[in-house]
């Protein structure tokens, strides 16, 4: 049997973003102006996520900021017809965010791949996404929170296919799209990636040089050679502790700065 869904009234008045607007103008109109950005440091990125929240605080007060990854190729598409909807895919289909910024996936540290393919999608399903295609773009999206559904445990957020066949129309190919002029920003990971790839190439080779070093005494503890070694979460609390004296020093605030690792204590 076919399970039957509804939409709530709050979810499709939050979908619609009904609000007063001057004659003539449209939603549309009135949405933002996308950041486009490319950072090639974790300090960099961390700017360029301040900038996507005072974005959403101008513009969608109250709505949600979430992180669609795709591919760079399709960015233009998504500028212009906004996030399409997947028939098929984990939890029914629809279009599935991150509800973790990539500063919060360790975007340029040494397991950045291995947290975004572990974070953002069902274990039976990122395996055909991530051997196909580089997850390089970073869309900045604001939502209301009564659209998302959150897959427990795990940062994977989406849109269910029912609530977008149910407030969209399709395109003359049938193609339906979450509308554009939410999309906050552009963020380009390529930079990202290599600094990435290199950290985790150097911890591989440290975890070596230490297994290395171990030889036949099995008095060492082997858990520092498996994953993230100790030298690079030292290297992570030092960081945290410098943000939070940027902070103190002024702006933003409020629980997303939590999410881009601006953690007051």
């Amino acid at each position: 049997m076919v399970q039957a869904h509804s939409v709530s009234a709050s979810a499709t008045k939050a979908y619609r973003g009904i609000q007063d607007l001057p004659p003539g103008k449209t939603v549309a109109d009135a949405a933002p102006e996308p950041i486009h950005c490319t950072p090639d440091s974790r300090e960099e990125l961390q700017h360029d996520l301040r900038r996507v929240d005072r974005l959403r605080d101008s513009h969608f007060p109250g709505l949600e900021v979430v992180f669609h990854f795709t591919s760079s190729f399709v960015q233009q598409r998504i500028l212009e017809n906004g996030l399409r909807n997947n028939p098929v895919g984990p939890y029914g289909g629809g279009v599935h965010f991150s509800s973790k910024s990539p500063y919060e996936l360790g975007a340029g540290g040494a397991v950045y791949q291995r947290k975004l393919e572990h974070s953002l999608m069902a274990e039976e399903w990122d395996k055909e996404v991530f051997g196909h295609r580089r997850l390089n773009l970073c869309v900045a999206y604001a939502i209301a929170p009564e659209v998302l559904r959150r897959a427990g445990g795990s940062a994977v957020a989406y849109v269910p296919r029912y609530f977008i066949e149910t407030m969209t129309l399709p395109t003359d190919s049938g193609v339906r799209y979450l509308r554009p002029d939410r999309i906050l920003a552009c963020i380009h990971l390529e930079e990202l990636e290599r600094a990435s790839a290199t950290a985790a190439e150097a911890a591989a080779e440290r975890a070596q040089q230490r297994l290395d070093r171990l030889g036949s005494d099995g008095t060492q503890e082997l858990a520092p050679v498996l994953g993230v070694d100790e030298e690079e979460e030292e290297d992570d609390d030092e960081e945290e502790t410098e943000d939070e004296g940027t902070d103190a020093e002024g702006g933003g605030g409020g629980e997303e700065e939590s999410r881009t690792g601006d953690r007051k204590k």
